[in-house]
C-alpha cells in the first residue's frame, strides 16, 4: 500500500472538522443566543416600587406578567451579605453604642428584604402574574411565603436567627442558579411563556 502524500494528509486534515473551531462556534452561537434572548426580555423588564414593598421586578407582555425570578434571588443576595458585612463589624465593635447602631443596621436590611419579598408575594397573587414555569419547583409561592415568614418572625440583630435564615435561603438560592444556567434556555422559556414573537 502506498503511503499518503504529503499535500494528501493536509488535504484530509482541512477537510475534517476542527473540534476546537466547532466548540468556539458553538461558544459564540450561545453568546448570540443568550444576548438575543437578554436583549429582548429587557423591552419588557418593568419595576414596581412602592413606600411598603420595596422595588419588585416582572416581565410584562400585554396583560401577562412573570416576576423576575433572578432579580428576587439577586436581592435576596445582596441583603443577606450586606447583613454578613455588618455581623463581622459587630464582633469587632467594643463599645455598646456602637454595637447597638449595627445591630440596627441590620435589621434595616431585614426589613428591605422582607418588603421585597411581600411585594413579590403581592404580585403573583395578581390573577395575571406568575412566577417563571422554568424554575417553579424552586421558586414557587409556597416558597415565597415561607421565606417572607421567616424573615418576618426571626430577629436578624440575633445572630442564630440570622444564620437560620442564610442556611435556608442558601438552598434555594443555590438550586435556583444550577437551574438557570445555562441562561439563554431559562430566558428563552421566559419570552415563550409572555407570548413574545
Amino acid at each position: 500500500a502506498e503511503e499518503p502524500s504529503l499535500s494528501e494528509e493536509n488535504e484530509a486534515k482541512d477537510k475534517e472538522p476542527s473540534a476546537k473551531g466547532e466548540s468556539e462556534k458553538s461558544i459564540l452561537r450561545g453568546e448570540t443566543d443568550f444576548q438575543d434572548a437578554f436583549e429582548t426580555l429587557a423591552k419588557f423588564r418593568k419595576s414596581e416600587k412602592s413606600k411598603n414593598n420595596g422595588e419588585v421586578s416582572y416581565y410584562q407582555n400585554k396583560d401577562k406578567m412573570i416576576l423576575d425570578g433572578e432579580s428576587f434571588v439577586s436581592n435576596l443576595n445582596r441583603d443577606l451579605d450586606e447583613a454578613k458585612k455588618l455581623f463581622t463589624r459587630l464582633t469587632q465593635a467594643e463599645s455598646p453604642k456602637d454595637q447597638f447602631f449595627i445591630k440596627q443596621e441590620i435589621i434595616r436590611y431585614q426589613k428591605s428584604l422582607r418588603k421585597i419579598i411581600l411585594g413579590s408575594v403581592r404580585l403573583c397573587e395578581k390573577e395575571t402574574c406568575s412566577l417563571p414555569e422554568y424554575t417553579l419547583d424552586i421558586l414557587n409561592m409556597d416558597v415565597l411565603k415561607d421565606i417572607l415568614e421567616k424573615v418576618s418572625m426571626e430577629n436578624w440583630s440575633n445572630k442564630d436567627d440570622f444564620h437560620s435564615f442564610d442556611e435556608f435561603t442558601k438552598k434555594i438560592k443555590n438550586a435556583y442558579y444550577e437551574r438557570i444556567t445555562p441562561w439563554a434556555a431559562y430566558l428563552k422559556s421566559v419570552i415563550e411563556e409572555l407570548g413574545i414573537e
